[in-house]
């Protein structure tokens, strides 16, 4: 049995699109955007990878989902395990390659990439974690938050605050860095919080 696989996407631009043009296919297989499986997917028996579409929600395939490899079956299809919190925690599912088209503020042209629905899951971005039930969180924060609310996803994804680890980064100018009382140097990082979400219309 094998344990390790290349999978490579069949990208071509959409012919009936208003804005055809004629684009080199090396690069339409070098676009790689969060919205889009990759064109190689290097998978492994056991590696983790998060589902990019709903398939079918009532037997637990949304986007977002948690999945483990679990079998190769042919080049056109491969079998997960489901990981997520839920019902529907391991369970096996298989998966076919699907269809995805760029929209027009992607790329000045249409594409569609057929893949499978998924990426490599080693790691997720905040966004991607937001409704993730979780053991344990590491959270790496290079640069703080930037948006309303993404501390608060980050660090709620656990259930247990000592299951969550966060690693600061000091930044350039010497924000976010403070003395305790023991002159030790801490580090923290900012809550970005819209103070108006939360005051009523007069």
């Amino acid at each position: 049995m094998e344990i390790k696989k290349q999978f490579y996407s069949a990208d071509e631009l959409d012919r009936n699109s208003d804005d055809y043009q004629d684009v080199p296919m090396e690069f339409l297989h070098s676009l790689n955007i969060g919205s889009l499986p990759p064109h190689v997917l290097n998978l492994k028996i056991g590696c983790p990878v998060i589902l990019l579409r709903n398939i079918n929600p009532s037997i637990g395939l949304c986007n977002g989902t948690k999945l483990i490899v679990h079998k190769f079956i042919g080049q056109y299809c491969i079998e997960f395990e489901i990981v997520s919190e839920g019902s529907h925690k391991g369970s096996i599912v298989s998966l076919p390659r699907i269809d995805f088209t760029t929209s027009e503020t992607d790329f000045s042209f249409v594409m569609v990439r057929r893949q499978f629905p998924i990426r490599l899951a080693f790691a997720m971005s905040i966004n991607k974690a937001q409704g993730q039930s979780l053991k344990r969180v590491g959270l790496y924060l290079k640069q703080p938050v930037f948006a309303h609310g993404q501390a608060y996803v980050a660090l709620s994804r656990a259930g247990i605050p000592w299951e969550t680890g966060l690693l600061v980064e000091p930044q350039p100018d010497g924000q976010g860095k403070v003395q305790s009382p023991g002159n030790d140097s801490i580090y923290i990082t900012s809550n970005i919080v819209y103070k108006e979400v939360f005051s009523r219309p007069t």
